[in-house]
């Protein structure tokens, strides 16, 4: 499996937009979606909480509210 990497220098807000086949998805079945992130270096204003959405095929949408102050630095 191929996986992208961003890396951030500065930043204050960051969008990320894609697209997934559902067709080869089985249905009944639940699925999950991840970010994998690491912190490296120092860095600030992380005690604000970040908001994950995605939109379902039916134009719902799912948010999760985490925050990534308690991300440990340089590990995955």
């Amino acid at each position: 499996m191929e996986v992208e990497v961003a890396v951030l220098r500065n930043v204050c807000w960051l969008e990320v937009t894609g697209k997934f086949r559902t067709v080869a998805l089985a249905p009944m079945t639940k699925y999950k979606i991840a970010f994998v992130v690491t912190m490296t270096g120092s860095y600030y204003h992380w005690g604000v909480p970040v908001t994950f959405t995605v939109t379902l095929p039916n134009g719902k949408k799912e948010e999760r509210v985490e925050s990534l102050s308690t991300v440990r630095q340089q590990r995955w």
